[in-house]
């Protein structure tokens, strides 16, 4: 895959891009030209600031603002919800992500120009359900123009992983997986954390048994039993009882979301231990996919947004 560099260019010196999840955030100082000049990580994310947005990022930011006192701000995210500094809103699907930047919304009252990316929100056809993500259009933005994708599907893992459908160009549909936070639940307060330890969950037979499952139809209710039963019965270490229940998860996630997306090549975003994982399980049914580094996606897709602002 050719990665290709940005080719807007702005009048302005230097942009501040902020990735601002609930428990995170990434700072990014940018060129004009949209090259990365620093960055820095934080833990006071949404959840873990109090409230405190503008205090946070002058603490974060405050070398940068400083030395360039009149940089525009651009932030994504959950710094963005109904519950962060200002709630961006959703914009609704079908849409083409280019279009985010004519619907940022202004943080009022603040030294420096500061805007927030809206969010994403899909209502199903049934006209009875939905979905809405806020932080990963803006990656999936900066992937689209670094690598000049304009048909495929992409996945997000995490806490709350994303199925999003692109085609030609436009965000069409998306669906969300609970994965991340029901493995979370279910290794510390059900029944089986007595029979699951604290190991990384890793890509080896017992993940793909609980993968192997789920494509052919296990249930999931019944699959999460059996690894009570194979620890009572000493069919499993603890040890790989966490991969196991975690290809139980990821397994059922996949074999669901294959089954409701269409054969456009596949995208993962994100090079760590969980993309590995999803990589792992999908290929395991049959499908060919790519894993893209998501380190440049935040700050890729927030520059592309400032230069059509500003």
């Amino acid at each position: 895959m050719t990665k290709r560099n940005p080719t807007n260019t702005s009048t302005f010196e230097n942009f501040i891009c902020v990735d601002w999840g609930s428990s995170n955030l990434r700072a990014f100082l940018l060129s004009g030209q949209g090259s990365l000049i620093e960055e820095c990580r934080s833990e006071r994310g949404m959840l873990n600031c109090n409230g405190e947005f503008a205090d946070t990022l002058e603490d974060v930011c405050s070398k940068w603002f400083n030395r360039f006192p009149d940089t525009p701000v651009f932030l994504c995210g959950m710094v963005g919800s109904r519950e962060g500094w200002v709630d961006a809103g959703y914009m609704d699907t079908p849409l083409s992500l280019g279009d985010l930047a004519d619907q940022l919304v202004e943080v009022p009252r603040q030294k420096r120009r500061t805007w927030v990316v809206p969010g994403v929100r899909h209502y199903d056809h049934d006209g009875l359900s939905a979905d809405i993500m806020r932080g990963e259009e803006t990656q999936i933005l900066g992937v689209m123009k670094q690598y000049e994708i304009s048909d495929a599907i992409f996945v997000l893992p995490g806490t709350h992983s994303k199925w999003v459908h692109i085609n030609n160009g436009s965000l069409e549909a998306f669906k969300t997986y609970m994965t991340g936070e029901l493995y979370s639940i279910i290794k510390e307060h059900s029944i089986l954390r007595h029979s699951v330890d604290d190991h990384p969950p890793a890509l080896n037979d017992t993940f793909n048994k609980g993968v192997d499952k789920a494509k052919h139809g296990a249930s999931l209710l019944n699959q999460l039993f059996g690894v009570r039963a194979s620890d009572i019965l000493d069919l499993l270490t603890k040890k790989e009882q966490s991969s196991h229940l975690s290809g139980i998860l990821i397994g059922q996630e996949v074999a669901h979301a294959i089954n409701h997306f269409n054969d456009k090549p596949i995208y993962i975003i994100g090079t760590d231990h969980l993309a590995a994982l999803y990589q792992g399980a999908l290929q395991q049914l049959d499908r060919k996919v790519q894993v893209i580094s998501g380190d440049i996606a935040s700050r890729t897709g927030l520059y592309f947004i400032a230069t059509q602002k500003v």
